[in-house]
């Protein structure tokens, strides 16, 4: 069973909900400038968090695509060696074609 995150469970229309219900909550205890510092001190609490998360899922992006890069290269290696070592010993196995996803050809 998977473990529960409390807020982050919650459905997307019930947290828009609660902010606006927070949000109107503290219009009454508030003053106006007390209001403006409030909501700018939450929204950069917000951009940190957004650009913090924006950076994190790039670096994650670049590392997949340079492990995909990195299994691709690996896989040609394989497939010479293979062709390679057939050549050397004239073997007439089929092969699997380098863009076949799995399809045999014979050589």
């Amino acid at each position: 069973m998977a473990a529960s995150n409390g807020f982050f469970d919650l459905p997307a229309e019930l947290m828009s909900a609660l902010g606006t219900v927070l949000g109107f909550a503290l219009l009454g205890r508030l003053d106006y400038n007390q209001q403006n510092s409030l909501g700018s001190w939450l929204e950069l609490i917000g951009q940190v968090l957004e650009s913090n998360a924006a950076q994190g899922q790039l670096l994650q992006a670049q590392q997949q695509g340079d492990r995909l890069t990195a299994v691709e290269q690996e896989l040609a290696m394989l497939r010479r060696e293979i062709a390679a070592l057939r050549r050397n010993y004239g073997s007439t196995e089929p092969t699997v074609a380098a863009d076949s996803g799995g399809e045999e050809k014979t050589t």
